[in-house]
């Protein structure tokens, strides 16, 4: 929600918390109330998991069990990248 790498430090979560708020904030969108209103909801919810330690720290375990994480965040998207690139070259692609 608050697109933050899991390895993310307690500046980063605010600071993302903070820019989100700022634009998804129900008194700043104009238009749909009830749907803007939801959203900071959902914000305000993964905020408040991520800034506590103990939350956290059961979250990620829920998540990594979930998801049955072997590798970090950055290792899977620079495999998902090496792979991309090598059948890219190998049907013609331009690089």
């Amino acid at each position: 929600m608050l697109g933050v790498l899991p390895t993310a430090e307690d500046f980063v979560i605010r600071a993302a918390y903070k820019a989100l708020a700022q634009r998804y904030h129900p008194d700043r969108v104009v238009g749909d109330r009830p749907t803007a209103n939801a959203r900071m909801a959902e914000i305000n919810q993964a905020y408040e998991v991520l800034s506590d330690t103990a939350c956290r720290r059961a979250y990620d375990t829920a998540r990594g069990s979930r998801l049955n994480l072997a590798t970090t965040t950055s290792q899977t998207i620079q495999v998902m990248f090496r792979h991309h690139l090598t059948r890219s070259r190998a049907i013609g692609a331009p690089r």
